[in-house]
């Protein structure tokens, strides 16, 4: 304690080294162990600069001017998806658009039977993409995630994509099916001609 100048006293929210000197003795008298209570630690905080988080939920310019950049956020979505048990982010990012400022437990309930602690989890990850903001009581879309959302839904669906991403072939034969089934259907030019 000798260690302890008015200063530090000061700089941890004390009034004075006096005022630090009674609060550790109530602490003594209300029962801390004396070592708990006569223990100090000096920790100096400072400021490390804003949360990159903040300023990228606002930034939507770089999605408009560049399909390569909501490719990038998409392959991310993609790529939580796989890593998990099935697809979750674009029903967790509509549902937060349809419901903001819900309560976490109420979404998970909505997702079905997920745990509230892994939809906060799940939610945490998308706001590391910028694409969600934490409220008092609930969630939102932040301006970034609300333009993804638009965008996803002016595309094919995720499970889609990643059908034909795996099975290429399938996707390409189905195609020539279809095709094959359009020209049965109308008559082919082809079948008039001499071979």
């Amino acid at each position: 304690m000798a260690e302890v100048s008015a200063a530090d006293a000061r700089a941890a929210g004390f009034a004075s080294r006096d005022a630090l000197t009674r609060q550790l003795g109530t602490a003594l008298a209300s029962g801390v162990p004396a070592d708990a209570a006569t223990t100090l630690y000096r920790i100096r905080v400072r400021f490390a600069g804003a949360d990159a988080r903040i300023a990228l939920r606002d930034t939507t310019a770089d999605l408009l001017a560049s399909d390569d950049v909501f490719e990038d956020v998409r392959n991310k979505l993609d790529a939580m998806d796989r890593a998990a048990r099935g697809p979750w982010t674009r029903a967790t990012l509509r549902l937060i658009e349809a419901r903001p400022a819900t309560l976490a437990a109420d979404l998970a309930a909505e997702l079905g039977s997920l745990e509230t602690r892994t939809f906060k989890q799940r939610v945490r990850r998308l706001k590391e993409l910028g694409l969600t903001e934490s409220l008092e009581r609930g969630y939102r879309l932040s301006p970034r995630g609300a333009l993804v959302v638009a965008k996803l839904r002016d595309e094919p669906r995720a499970e889609q994509r990643a059908t034909t991403a795996q099975h290429p072939k399938a996707s390409s034969s189905s195609s020539s099916s279809r095709t094959a089934t359009r020209k049965r259907r109308r008559g082919s030019d082809d079948d008039d001609k001499p071979t």
